[in-house]
Formats: C-alpha cells, structure tokens, sequence
C-alpha cells in the first residue's frame, strides 16, 4: 500500500487485491479438504482482514461459500467447525438475513426436537428478521413478493365474499324486481333481469373488480347488518389499492436495471467487481441528483481515487451545502491526504450540523490523534463512544493505519435510498397502469381513488335512500323469504309468522301443522349446518361467511388464501438477489405442518361450535 497522500492507479490495485483475496480463498479451500480446521480458520481470518482493508461491508460470495460448506460437513465433523463456519459467514456479510437465518436454522435442528440451542434460534431468527427490513436489496424483493401475496388473498376473500352475497341475495332482488314489474306473472322475467343487470361492468368490460364492487351497490337493500359493515370495511380497504400498486411497481421498476439496485449496494458497501461502472452509467440520467454524487464519491474514496471523490464530493456539497454527510466524508480525503488542518475544520462543519452523530465525532478524534492533539482526541472519542457504543467499539476493534479503517463514511441514509425508488417515474406509472387494467379494466389507475370514494358515497346513498320502499329477509329458523309487500306489514325481527307461532311459549295452532313445520326446520337447519361444515372443511373461513360469521370468516379466509399462496410461491415470485443458501429441513417443514393443521383444527372448532338456531357463536352476534 502507498503513502495516504499519493493515491494508487485503483484499476492496478483491484486486480492485485482481487488475486490476494483468491489466493486467501483457495489456501482455506485447500486445508478445509484436508480437514485441517485449526489453519482453515487462520486462513477465513485473513480473508476478514483482506475484506475490511477493501471497505468491503458485505461480500456475499465468500460469504454464502462458507454457509454451503457448513451444509456438507460430515455429522461428526459438524459442531465446533459448522459454528466457526456460519461465524465467519456473519463477519464477512454481517447484513445479509439468510446468512443469520441460515445460523438460526443449524442451532434449531442440531439439538432438534430437545430444544438446547432454542433460545440462541430465536435470537438469530428475529436478528435475521431485522435485517430482512434493514437490508433493502433483500428487503425490497421480500416487500415485493409481500405486496404480492397480500393482494392476490385479499382479492380471493373479496371473490368468495361476492359470491356468497349472490348466493344470499340473488333471489331477494329478483323478488323486488317482481314487484317492481308488478307481480307473479313476471315471475320468469324477473329471475333474468337481475342476472343481466349484475353483469353490466363486465359486458362494458370495466374489470373484475369493478363487477363485484357493483353487486355491493345493487344488494346493500337487502344485506345483513354484518354483510354491509364488510363490505364497507372491503371498500375502504381498495382505497390502498392504487397506492399498492404503484409501490410493487416501483419494486419491480428497481430490479430492471434502473440503477437504484446499485445505488443501493454502493452505499452498503457491498462486494461487486463493476459496481463502479454501473454507478458512472447513470451519469446522464441521475447527474443532478446529490444522492448519485453522494455515492459516486463513496465508491471513489473506496478505490483510493482521492482526487476526483473530492471533485464529487464538491458537487455534492453545490446540490446540498447543508449536509453534514458532505462536511464529513470530505474531511475524510483531506484527512487520508494528510491535510489535516482542512480535515479538523471540515469536521467542526459537520457537527454543527449534527451534533450528536457518533461518526462525526470519531473521525474528529482520528484528525485530532494524527494531529497530536492528545487530549481533545480523546474527548471527542468519548463523546463517539456516549453516543453510539456499539458502533464505535466496532470500529475501534477494526482500526489501523490501512485508510479504508481509519475514518467512517456516512452513506445516502436508507430512508431517502428508499424514497428514491418509490418515487414517480414514467417506467413506474406505465408498469403500475398495466398492473392496475389487469384487475380494473377501463378506469385509469390516475382516478382510481376518485372513483372508490363516489363508489362508497354511492353505496351510502343507495342503502339510505332507495332501500327503505320494501324490507326483505330469510327466517332464520325455516329459510323461507319474508317480504314485507308480500305479507303487507312491517317485517319485524328474523322469523316469519309460522315459526313464531310454532315455537312460541303460547303456541294455539294446530298441533300437526306445528310437527310439520318443526320437521321443515330440522330439516333446514341441518343442511344449512351440513353445508357450512363441508365448505369450511373445503376452504376454512368459507363455512362462516355461509352460516352468517362474515368478519370472522374473511379473517379465516384471508389467512387460509396467505397460506396456500405462500406455499404455491415458496421459492417467490420476485428472487431475492443471493437465493437458495437456506432451505426447509424435516424439522422446519414439520413446524410449518403443525401450524396448518392447528390452524386448520381451529377453524373447523369454530364452526361447529356455532349455534344455528339463535345465528350467534362465541365471537358474539352474527348481525342482523
């Protein structure tokens, strides 16, 4: 390594390190062969130390390379060498999920089914799940895949909802529109016209969507008190529609080479032999952008190229003059090129801007030290060392003379990274129209949430004002149709006047009518029953909406429709960029069985404990 003030040819240097870290590589190869775990894990520990004089965070490679090599180690090999291995694989991707979970994963079933190492399991698992939502280039195709799966389950449950609506109320608007005609010698007419109206959006081709949302407004008259609250609840819940679709696409837009991937690994300080390339490509696209000069810099000062990551550098500070990013990774060049009374006085910039960031105060304390400015070193060591422990502890372990672990960098913070790539763009916009007609046909995705609102304003004033003309309901204990027309009074609670006279206290009629209708109500009861149960025991939560329970059975359906897509795209729709290093032992794949069938056991109790002669279960009424 050269003077710090007397940059190296970067191209020179990256092929001289690339060899040493291939020669490092290929000495541990050799002795793990051999079985020589002791020198195996000298020669990682070399490679960790190649890594960190890179300003390598996260190499992926070595990193998965070494989770394999703990997948394939004889059973009597496994313990001591599997835990140094998946150890090393942390240090050299310490944010990469799958290599923690892959760690989760070996100390669940080591001990499986005892249960040692469960604890040390859950701890990695939930550090892994941290990161899987820190690490956007893993976070984003993980969010992707989410988006995904929660659309396609919301969009089955509001299907199977729909249809049960039809199923409840076809008959009840066909009834009405006897009425409307004016009486039973319409009855066949009047079974036809519902059909043809309830088909409008969809012979206009307006979309899927739009057809059942349609059916809400038509059959809201006749709808329980618990049918119209979902349906409320389902059309409020579309207004997150159109903003769902357009973060997926603009998901799907950054995985298509748009450079906001690279921007990503660059400001993660992820191993890739061309990132800098990729980065420099986006010149004319991104050249006003801070962020791109921000990252092009941190790239530059990586490579040792002092001179132009200070010209990047200063145009950053141009689009950005207050940003305490610019003070500190510029006082970092004129620190790594020995001009450290600038570097000092780029620091003090920085932390009038940000008093209480930790990096800030550790670099002032490195310039102090080089400065032999002893004592206020180490106040502001100090002060680094209140304010982030951790971090500063980490870096003190790791520091030398070597310029990539001298000083710290401050990257494009994450937030703005990801505003950036859910910002509007016209790839995004035309990506989210083609998702948006695939499922909403002719109403541009640009109206979609006016047209959602009138969509609720108009269900509000259809059931207020155009449904109080006739009341039409299903006795609850026979199945038969009330209509208050038909029976020309007010329809009053949920049994007709037969079952009221059979089943109460007082009861005059005659008795043989009376068995006779209890017989039709045993009857009813245990279809509607038998019913419920096979289509519950078909898809769990279907049985519910059929008995009545509409919100505790969308809830059943939804996670019912999560769970088999999530099985249907186990190895995901969107791939994350590093796949396939961790997969399902026996262990695993029995934890997940046992949670279906819970899940499933539970279900089925649930239906079956609801009482159908008084429509209530121990979630409480079922509505009226």
């Amino acid at each position: 390594m050269e003077q710090l003030n007397s940059p190296t040819p970067s191209e020179d240097l990256a092929k001289v390190e690339k060899r040493t870290g291939e020669a490092i590589w290929r000495a541990h190869r050799e002795l793990w062969h051999r079985r020589d775990f002791k020198k195996s894990l000298e020669e990682l520990d070399k490679l960790y130390q190649w890594k960190l004089n890179q300003g390598i965070r996260n190499h992926y490679p070595y990193a998965f390379a070494l989770v394999r090599e703990s997948q394939i180690l004889a059973p009597q090999e496994r313990t001591a060498a599997v835990l140094n291995l998946l150890h090393y694989a942390e240090k050299m991707a310490p944010d990469s999920p799958q290599v923690v979970r892959a760690k989760a994963y070996w100390l669940w079933k080591e001990d499986f089914p005892s249960g040692k190492n469960i604890w040390q399991a859950i701890q990695a698992w939930l550090k892994a799940l941290a990161l899987s939502f820190t690490n956007l280039e893993e976070a984003l195709p993980q969010w992707a895949n989410f988006i995904l799966l929660l659309f396609f389950s919301f969009t089955g449950v509001l299907v199977v909802f729909s249809f049960s609506l039809l199923f409840k109320y076809y008959s009840f608007c066909a009834h009405h529109w006897q009425h409307i005609l004016g009486g039973e010698s319409y009855a066949k007419i009047s079974a036809i016209i519902p059909f043809l109206f309830l088909s409008i959006p969809f012979a206009l081709g307006w979309g899927w969507m739009w057809l059942f949302i349609f059916w809400f407004i038509i059959l809201v008259i006749y709808a329980s008190r618990a049918d119209r609250l979902l349906m409320f609840t389902f059309l409020l819940l579309l207004l997150l529609w159109p903003t769902g679709v357009r973060f997926y696409a603009s998901f799907l837009v950054s995985f298509g080479g748009n450079g906001q991937m690279e921007m990503v690994r660059a400001n993660d300080n992820v191993y890739e032999a061309d990132l800098y390339p990729k980065i420099l490509a986006l010149a004319k696209e991104k050249g006003r952008d801070a962020d791109w000069w921000h990252t092009r810099a941190l790239l530059e000062r990586r490579m040792e190229r002092y001179g132009e990551a200070e010209k990047s550098l200063l145009r950053y500070g141009e689009l950005e003059p207050n940003s305490p990013a610019y003070f500190n990774n510029l006082g970092n060049i004129y620190l790594l090129t020995n001009r450290l009374d600038k570097a000092i006085y780029f620091y003090q910039q920085a932390l009038k801007l940000s008093p209480s960031q930790a990096e800030i105060h550790y670099n002032l304390g490195q310039a102090y030290l080089l400065n032999l400015q002893l004592k206020e070193a180490e106040i502001q060591f100090q002060q680094a060392r209140q304010l982030a422990p951790q971090l500063i502890s980490y870096y003190t372990s790791i520091s030398s003379k070597n310029p990539q672990r001298l000083v710290i960098d401050l990257p494009v913070k994450k937030l703005r990274l990801l505003k950036s790539i859910v910002a509007p763009s016209p790839e995004r916009e035309e990506m989210a129209a083609a998702i948006w007609d695939v499922f909403w046909g002719k109403i541009p995705l640009k109206y979609g949430e006016v047209v959602l609102v009138l969509v609720i304003l108009a269900l509000i004033l259809r059931q207020k004002f155009w449904g109080g003309e006739i009341s039409i309901r299903r006795c609850s204990k026979c199945g038969r149709r009330i209509c208050s027309r038909c029976v020309r009074s007010m329809v009053i609670g949920h049994q007709c006047a037969q079952c009221l006279h059979t089943f109460s206290s007082y009861s005059i009629g005659d008795p043989k009518i009376a068995q006779l209708k209890k017989a039709e109500v045993a009857k009813y009861q245990k279809r509607r029953y038998f019913l419920g149960r096979f289509l519950s025991g078909l898809l769990p939560g279907a049985g519910h909406i059929y008995l009545g329970h509409v919100g505790e059975g969308a809830f059943y359906l939804f996670i019912s429709f999560f769970t088999i897509l999530k099985i249907i795209f186990w190895p995901e729709w969107i791939p994350r960029p590093w796949p396939g290093e961790v997969v399902l032992d026996l262990s695993g794949i029995m934890i997940v069985t046992l949670f279906i069938i819970a899940f499933y056991l539970f279900v089925q109790h649930r239906v079956a404990g609801i009482s159908l002669a008084k429509g209530r279960g121990t979630f409480g009424k079922s509505g009226s």
